[in-house]
């Protein structure tokens, strides 16, 4: 109980230009219910984003594109569910644990949820993830951020996607105390952004093959207080040559108090990543080839 008022006392805090606070039990609700100036509060149960009334009208034999299921939310081919342009919005699961109110997608190539060009948005105490009871070769991710600005997401699970979490031309991003596991390769990869930070998080049980943590052209980003454990390369030759973490042309990074434990690749990463590893994080039983990459030809 004094988890459930925490979490209500945080959405509001967050949301105090909302307008009006609804509570959804079913899909359909959910979909509708997603507009600028809301607070979203999400009964326990499933919701599953690919079996709505709304998407069952859609004609899946051809390509869809930006197809409508609600006021702001859209439909695209191999993308998923879209929230487009949404702003000062809190969507939070009332359950005691983030696995009671669970978002899912049946569809293989598709995210289960997307952000747009949305803004001053919070998700709290919530699942996303792939049909836990379907198998097969995951193409899409559990949360990606294109264009969004000022994205918490406090207590939420990213799980039985290609990649935990996505990052695409954004600033002003929060994940904290969240849990990235079972995807298949990669955990994070942040595209282009700045002013993202990570913390008190855990990255367990994931798979990856050319990088679990992947960083290009990116600005002030802080990795703080994370658990990384039994995190493994693919068994593929392709994945041969895979970095924990591969960082381009990044800025003002700070990687600390992190426990990185029980983790298996070829590299840690270059160089300078490995520097700021190696200065101020507990490391023990990972087995790397190498710590440091070689520099490619």
């Amino acid at each position: 109980m004094k988890k459930i008022l925490f979490i209500l006392f945080s959405c509001y805090s967050f949301s105090a230009m909302a307008m009006d606070t609804v509570t959804v039990n079913t899909v359909e609700q959910l979909l509708d219910s997603i507009q600028s100036n809301r607070l979203i509060l999400v009964e326990p149960g499933i919701y599953d984003l690919s079996e709505s009334l709304h998407f069952s009208q859609l004609n899946k034999s051809e390509s869809l594109l930006d197809e409508p299921l609600g006021p702001n939310t859209f439909y695209t081919s191999d993308v998923g569910v879209i929230v487009n342009q949404v702003k000062n919005m809190t969507i939070s699961g009332l359950g005691e644990t983030m696995e009671l109110s669970q978002f899912i997608t049946g569809l293989e190539s598709d995210n289960v949820l997307s952000f747009s060009g949305c803004s001053n948005i919070k998700l709290v105490n919530l699942t996303l993830q792939y049909d836990p009871t379907k198998s097969g070769n995951r193409k899409g991710g559990a949360l990606y951020l294109n264009q969004c600005s000022n994205i918490k997401a406090e207590n939420v699970k990213m799980a039985r996607g290609e990649v935990g979490l996505s990052i695409v031309r954004s600033k002003g991003i929060e994940i904290n105390q969240g849990l990235i596991t079972e995807c298949s390769s990669g955990t994070v990869w942040l595209i282009e952004s700045w002013s993202v930070k990570v913390l008190e998080s855990t990255i367990e049980g994931n798979r990856a093959c050319a990088s679990m943590w992947k960083m290009v052209r990116c600005t002030d980003v802080k990795i703080r207080g994370n658990t990384f454990l039994n995190n493994r390369k693919k068994e593929s030759r392709k994945c041969a040559n895979g970095k924990m973490f591969a960082v381009s042309r990044c800025e003002i990074l700070v990687i600390k108090g992190n426990t990185i434990k029980g983790n298996d690749f070829q590299y840690l990463g270059d160089s300078e990543t490995v520097r700021k590893i190696q200065s101020d994080n507990f490391m023990k039983r990972n087995k790397f080839v190498a710590m440091i990459a070689p520099l490619k030809k």
